[in-house]
């Protein structure tokens, strides 16, 4: 008996530690600066292209000079950024070769989605009511990784 509850409250630990693995902190477009800053991107406050779309409160661009950007949104609401990350996961996937790896995450409060082609690497992230957005060149696939995994995206 003694055996039996032990192993039931091992199990619940168990269970208790990995849920804390499914659940990410989000950032906000502050951190996001601060971060977007500190690896050399040039910030572009980019909501007002974003004001007819329903949800985006904030949306800020990280540019980089080797051409391309990393987008940043914060929305109203957990449905709206739901919503964005669908149509994003969705566009990437149109964008299929012949030859791609991709790799999607569904968790508490967070979706990724990933996919590397032979000449381009597109990565959506959504937690809570925030978003990361880029497409690059395969070229810069290690760079922006890096910048993704320090925001903790």
């Amino acid at each position: 008996m003694k055996r039996k509850v032990l192993s039931i409250l091992l199990l619940m630990i168990m269970l208790f530690s990995l849920s804390g693995c499914l659940k990410k902190t989000p950032i906000d477009t502050d951190n996001f600066i601060t971060n977007a800053t500190s690896f050399n991107y040039t910030i572009q406050d980019n909501t007002n292209e974003f004001s007819n779309e329903v949800g985006v409160i904030k949306s800020t661009l990280a540019l980089s000079t080797n051409g391309y950007q990393i987008e940043f949104y914060e929305f109203k609401d957990t449905e709206s950024s739901k919503k964005m990350f669908n149509i994003n996961k969705t566009n990437f996937e149109f964008l299929k070769s012949s030859k791609y790896s991709e790799s999607t995450t569904n968790a508490m409060n967070y979706n990724t989605y990933s996919l590397s082609t032979d000449s381009d690497y597109m990565y959506t992230s959504r937690v809570d009511k925030t978003l990361i957005y880029l497409k690059v060149n395969i070229s810069n696939k290690d760079e922006v990784k890096e910048f993704i995994d320090k925001l903790g995206y």
